[in-house]
């Protein structure tokens, strides 16, 4: 893995433990704070979610940092029922809806999957099981912007189940409330301290 990392996840709650494993932090911009983690020099950016947001806040964030490699981080949603909650996984193949995208870097040591970036979170069995048609294991909102908004850069992803998209659906599917949102972020951050900040600290 590469010495100066920008390491990139949509929520708060995702980023939140990064931020404060940093050691020496110092803001580079409002979503952009720049320190020290494993013995590498890094940036988290907290980008926002969605496609949109990561490829606007990527492209702006790289020009404060000169990043040798970018980690695209957080949750995502298994379109399988043999990846349980907790699970991480690397993506190997890179869909952004159905386009492939170039092959990211795998990390190592973790489980291969085919990610695939979608603009609006899976809700139904339909629409996992479309995805699922097209050979993708997990789904999730930002890996395949950061890796176009990258460039040249190295791109790696870096993912944790938080939930099976749509596994567990209602009919007709039920947008989530405030608690159900509140919930999510408390596991979110949950997951992220417990399965992903110690790829990174060893």
């Amino acid at each position: 893995m590469r010495d100066r990392l920008l390491i990139v996840g949509a929520l708060g709650a995702e980023t939140l433990p990064f931020l404060r494993a940093l050691q020496r932090p110092r803001p580079l911009s409002r979503r952009l704070v720049r320190g020290r983690l494993g013995g590498h020099e890094v940036a988290i950016l907290t980008c926002g979610v969605g496609p949109a947001k990561a490829a606007r806040r990527v492209t702006a964030a790289l020009p404060l940092w000169s990043a040798q490699a970018v980690v695209s981080i957080g949750t995502c949603g298994a379109l399988i029922d043999t990846l349980p909650v907790g699970s991480v996984v690397t993506a190997t193949r890179l869909l952004e809806d159905e386009t492939e995208r170039p092959a990211p870097l795998p990390w190592p040591g973790v489980q291969p999957a085919t990610v695939v970036t979608v603009r609006e979170p899976v809700f139904s069995l339909e629409r996992r099981q479309v995805l699922a048609d097209i050979g993708a294991t997990v789904c999730e909102m930002e890996a395949a912007a950061v890796q176009r908004a990258a460039g040249a850069l190295p791109v790696l992803t870096l993912k944790v189940v938080s939930d099976l998209a749509g596994g567990a659906a209602d009919d007709p599917p039920k947008r989530p409330s405030p608690l159900d949102i509140a919930r999510f972020q408390a596991q979110a951050r949950r997951l992220s301290a417990a399965h992903l900040l110690p790829r990174f600290i060893p």
